[in-house]
């Protein structure tokens, strides 16, 4: 009896669909990935995070790509990877079988173990963490067919429901956390702006607006004035206070503001300060001021009976400190003792 004819040369490629949509993802990762960093765009900086996926999903690429492929014959299995090509004799394979993908999207990879005890993954469609099980017998028996009298000596692996199940429930919650840091960083969630994260200079609270100032700071500028003050102090994150505003001068009030981060992007809490405070810069306050705060502007003007009326606005992270001083002086005097005002209060915010 004639014996049955070999079969076929077996080729095996990887998913082109699959790899296109992957090298589309990346370009799309790379064209948000640069501005963000150029333009410290913080709602996006958690993508920095991935770039070790990215490095991971890159080396994966180099298996899966269109050029690679896999061809199975009776002398051993040829495997093509970019310009490589190797040549795996039957008698040098020990194990046919399929292991859980390394990098790139989650599934199975068909694997030849050596009789020297290495590994080698060969390029072909990979299988969803979902195949099953008689699918992957169907491939390695496939593979087997060709190795003619070396059969009996190789072994086989396909992974059993619980290595299946268990690498089918880790896609989904890796898919899971997926999503979930997508919705927050699109909805604004980002930890990374909130005052507790680290390198954030900000205020979690306001201290009592009118409490910033001691007996003795308001004895000497508003001599005037009795008690602590009257203000609002109900609003967690907007509380005023004034003093004497009902007497002549001298007279002096203070706001403090603190702002949240914003839903959507745009920033953190600071961020949100900052373009506030450059609404807050106009005819009262014209002239920008250093060394209080992170920035700061100032204004004076005449009231017209001898007194004179000066306005501090200073920023540092998220709370905004607006200060008016009125007094019987000369206006540079009243202009110092209004910055000199404004820094105390502002050193009564704690910042984490």
């Amino acid at each position: 009896m004639p014996p049955a004819p070999a079969p076929d040369v077996l080729v095996l490629r990887p998913s082109r669909g699959r790899w296109v949509v992957l090298n589309v993802l990346l370009v799309a990762y790379v064209a948000v990935i640069v501005p963000a960093f150029a333009f410290h765009v913080l709602w996006l900086m958690p993508l920095f995070g991935v770039l070790p996926l990215v490095f991971v999903q890159l080396a994966a690429m180099g298996r899966a790509a269109p050029s690679a492929r896999t061809w199975v014959d009776g002398d051993g299995v040829r495997v093509r990877s970019g310009r490589r090509e190797e040549m795996i004799p039957w008698q040098e394979v020990a194990k046919v079988a399929f292991l859980p993908r390394v990098g790139g999207v989650p599934g199975y990879e068909l694997s030849l173990t050596s009789v020297r005890g290495g590994v080698r993954r060969l390029p072909h469609r990979a299988l969803s963490p979902f195949a099953r099980r008689r699918r992957m017998a169907a491939l390695v028996d496939d593979v087997l067919a060709r190795s003619g009298p070396y059969r009996s000596r190789i072994r086989t692996s396909v992974p059993g429901p619980m290595g299946r199940t268990g690498l089918g429930i880790a896609t989904v919650f890796i898919g899971a956390v997926l999503a979930v840091v997508v919705v927050f960083v699109v909805g604004g969630w980002s930890p990374w702006t909130r005052p507790w994260w680290p390198g954030r200079t900000e205020a979690s609270r306001l201290p009592d607006a009118c409490g910033v100032f001691d007996q003795a700071v308001l004895a000497r500028d508003v001599p005037n004035a009795h008690g602590r003050g009257e203000g609002d102090s109900g609003r967690p994150d907007d509380r005023s206070c004034a003093w004497g505003a009902d007497r002549p001068p001298p007279e002096m009030s203070v706001r403090l503001e603190r702002t949240r981060r914003q839903y959507g992007p745009g920033g953190g809490a600071s961020e949100t300060a900052h373009t506030f405070f450059g609404g807050r810069v106009d005819k009262d306050c014209p002239s920008r001021v250093s060394g209080l705060g992170d920035e700061a502007c100032t204004g004076i003007r005449d009231e017209g009976d001898g007194s004179q009326r000066a306005r501090v606005v200073a920023r540092r992270g998220n709370v905004l400190v607006t200060l008016d001083y009125r007094a019987a002086a000369p206006a540079a005097q009243v202009s110092a003792e209004a910055r000199r005002l404004a820094a105390r209060a502002l050193s009564r915010v704690a910042f984490e």
